[in-house]
């Protein structure tokens, strides 16, 4: 990069960056739901830019056929995720209205996920959703309402389905609104423990630790109780190293899938990044960056992890650790040449800072074709609506993907 000079002094010009988190989206099945997103950007799997120019119509009859009746809230939730993201790309256009844009997102999200709710009126995975809604909307009041009417007003046993999920993102959307007061308290209601005072607090983690360790049948459940002990170690102990190791001691178990740990990691991720990057609480940089190396090694096409590597590295100059990711994959010691999603989300790196990596995009270009030449993975598009990824040798559903 060129410097300018004053009075014989250099003087380095302001580096600009593009956001890290584009428009390439790829990790393991449930890693991160469908309305769950990274940052005060609320990137997520499908935002207004990813709907541009897709038959919108056509999308929401796929999705009605595709639905099995009133008790499929996973394709409900896919669904309420397409129209929120259809639905802000209209308030875009209407955004000199603030009424407009309230009243868009009412009669789209909002209105769906109402109509959901009218034919299931005790399923915590809908209401989960709703409350996920609301807040995405800026509508905290009404998602509190939310919180309050399931988790306190019908108080259900930890174990209970979407239980723990509940009470993860109403102690998540506390934290993220920087009231670590009030998001400690809904952690110590979360185990069962109302007052104050250290004691409490310690009762309440022994709670936490028990129902963490207690049969739940479904994987997320067990990991939003694993969530809410790390956040409670980290606003109470105020140290990122002990919240991660509650990450970190979950035993391995000769069950759990090759997805649930990355989902874990995911999960410890994006603690870390949210605490140090968009809460801004003091944090030891490399603690964050090396963690993430790590785990970039271990998740090559993770773009979750790969873009919060990105954004972590901006401004420390350490320009080796990010050139080091657009050259040959290193999987377990071993040279793997990347597959197709991970050449594509280096295209769009390429260009994460303007005037230094032009000379990249070629190169990473060229690594593309010769992965679209060498991998059959097949991309079935819906309308030009990326659903999901397969590769050729993993059994998939007739109606989602086909093979070469």
């Amino acid at each position: 990069m060129l410097a300018d000079s004053c009075a014989g002094a250099l003087i380095g010009k302001q580096r600009e960056y593009s956001s890290a988190f584009g428009p390439v989206k790829e990790w393991g099945l449930n890693v991160v739901g469908p309305l769950e997103w990274v940052g005060r950007e609320q990137w997520r799997m499908w935002m207004p830019r990813d709907v541009e120019g897709v038959n919108q119509e056509f999308v929401r009859a796929v999705f009605d056929q595709l639905r099995c009746g009133t008790e499929d809230h996973e394709w409900d939730t896919y669904a309420l995720s397409f129209e929120a993201a259809a639905s802000m790309k209209r308030l875009a256009m209407f955004s000199f209205l603030l009424l407009c844009r309230v009243l868009m997102f009412v009669l789209s999200a909002i209105k769906l996920s109402r109509s959901f709710l009218s034919t299931a009126r005790d399923s915590l995975a809908r209401w989960a959703t709703h409350a996920r809604l609301e807040h995405l909307r800026g509508r905290l009041d009404d998602a509190r309402k939310v919180y309050q009417n399931v988790l306190i007003a019908a108080r259900r046993p930890p174990t209970h389905g979407f239980v723990g999920q509940l009470w993860w993102d109403w102690t998540e959307m506390e934290w993220l609104n920087g009231d670590e007061d009030v998001a400690l308290r809904v952690v110590m209601r979360a185990g069962n423990v109302d007052g104050s005072g250290g004691m409490m607090v310690l009762r309440a983690k022994r709670n936490l630790e028990d129902i963490v360790n207690a049969s739940h049948e479904r994987w997320k459940d067990r990991e939003a109780w694993i969530k809410l002990r790390a956040v409670m170690e980290l606003m109470t102990a105020s140290s990122a190293a002990s919240a991660l190791a509650v990450f970190d001691t979950q035993p391995a178990g000769a069950g759990r899938s090759v997805v649930q740990r990355e989902s874990l990691m995911v999960a410890s991720l994006l603690m870390l990044y949210h605490h140090s990057l968009v809460l801004h609480k003091p944090t030891p940089p490399a603690f964050l960056r090396d963690r993430l190396q790590l785990a970039l090694e271990t998740y090559p096409s993770n773009t979750i992890i790969l873009s919060m590597f990105i954004e972590a590295e901006k401004g420390y100059g350490v320009w080796g650790r990010v050139r080091s990711q657009m050259g040959p994959g290193m999987v377990e010691g071993g040279t793997k040449e990347k597959d197709v999603t991970r050449r594509i989300a280096e295209v769009w790196l390429a260009g994460w800072e303007k005037g230094r990596w032009e000379s990249e995009m070629e190169r990473t270009r060229g690594g593309l074709s010769a992965a679209t030449d060498s991998e059959r993975w097949v991309y079935k598009l819906l309308d030009g609506l990326p659903l999901m990824t397969f590769p050729q040798d993993e059994k998939q559903p007739d109606y989602l993907a086909c093979r070469y």
